[in-house]
C-alpha cells in the first residue's frame, strides 16, 4: 500500500532506498530544478570544464 513519506534535503542514499513505487513523497528544504535547456547548458559547461 502506498504511503506518505516526508523527507528533508539533502537526501541520503538511505532515504532514497526506502522509497517504493507509488509512495507519495513530500520534500522540504532547498530544491534546484531545471528543464531541458538548462540540463543541456549544464552538460555543455561541465564538458568545457567551467
Amino acid at each position: 500500500m502506498p504511503k506518505q513519506i516526508r523527507l528533508t534535503t539533502p537526501l541520503s542514499n538511505e532515504d532514497v532506498e526506502k522509497l517504493n513505487i507509488g509512495d507519495k513523497v513530500l520534500l522540504n528544504g532547498i530544491l534546484l530544478t531545471g528543464r531541458d535547456a538548462a540540463h543541456k547548458r549544464l552538460f555543455e559547461l561541465i564538458e568545457e570544464g567551467k
